[in-house]
């Protein structure tokens, strides 16, 4: 089962059964700056998102956005002791394996080549990316997964082929981009140092982030944790960061990038584009054993009956 909390995506508005708006007041009671203080703000998050030309906000405008955003953190960590305490009452909890992550990060005012950045679904920065993911097995699954912590980035795509492992059930690895974290939980791999790790921004049919600095993608690359961000649309290069050395991601390097440098990474994401608009139009063909699957696939619109 999916458990979604839109408290923490859509932080201006959460409702819960404290008031959070109640808290952040408390810290800062005189407030008075950009944001308001009794309303929700969602489309003024959106227009700072996509807006070429905005105002610098101060420190005081940004802790108070960042106070809201905790507070739903908060609200969404307390609906989770909610459902947990339900599965133990219902005698579930044993036969549950719960994983909690989250589909992306969110931009509170973070720096980032000349212009701060707000929201969610813009440019693929490190605060966008970088999202919790935690696995707690059912009882009966503790033996392939010990507790530990892994250090190397994964991705979310990862997530089914770790769970048709986790279940021994068998699956074919060219269907998916992602790879099974088992072995990576269990140490038996140190970390996976050949895969490049692909990132996008939002784009959705009312396209609010056309602008170039508005949205993107990124992909690892190159020495120090680089990180390559990218156009999908057109293949053009844009921004270039070390990340170990810049976790902030603030002096973009693409100026330093020599003609062979260029010349690789624009190789790479144009190959990259050409199989992402492959597999866009051209999906790979499944096949049901069962024809009770496709009829209901065909109810929800997924599939043609």
């Amino acid at each position: 089962s999916l458990f979604h909390t839109y408290m923490v995506h859509d932080y201006p508005r959460v409702t819960t059964q404290f008031d959070p708006m109640r808290f952040v007041k408390e810290r800062d009671p005189d407030y008075n700056g950009f944001f308001p203080t009794d309303e929700d703000f969602p489309a003024l998050l959106r227009a700072l998102s996509v807006t070429a030309d905005i105002p610098t906000l101060r420190q005081r405008d940004i802790d108070y956005l960042d106070d809201l955003y905790k507070v739903a953190v908060y609200s969404a960590d307390r609906s989770l002791r909610v459902l947990i305490r339900m599965l133990r009452d219902c005698h579930l909890w044993d036969n549950t394996t719960l994983i909690i992550t989250s589909d992306h990060g969110e931009s509170l005012g973070d720096d980032h080549n000349g212009r701060q950045h707000w929201f969610h679904g813009g440019p693929p920065y490190q605060e966008q990316l970088r999202v919790p993911l935690i696995i707690r097995p059912a009882a009966c699954l503790k033996g392939l997964l010990e507790p530990r912590l892994v250090y190397d980035r994964v991705s979310l795509l990862d997530l089914v082929p770790t769970l048709l492992e986790l279940v021994e059930k068998p699956y074919d690895e060219e269907m998916f981009n992602g790879t099974s974290l088992v072995d990576l939980c269990q140490g038996n791999v140190e970390a996976f140092d050949d895969r490049r790790r692909y990132c996008h921004s939002c784009e959705d049919e009312r396209d609010l982030y056309l602008s170039p600095s508005c949205f993107g993608a990124s992909v690892t690359w190159g020495e120090d944790g680089g990180k390559l961000l990218f156009n999908p649309r057109t293949s053009e290069l844009r921004e270039y960061y070390r990340v170990e050395d810049d976790p902030a991601e603030a002096d973009d390097r693409f100026s330093d990038l020599d003609d062979e440098q260029l010349r690789e990474a624009k190789e790479l994401v144009e190959t990259y584009t050409e199989e992402l608009d492959y597999r866009t139009y051209h999906p790979p063909a499944v096949e049901f054993e069962n024809d009770s699957i496709v009829t209901r696939l065909a109810a929800l619109g997924y599939v043609d009956a």
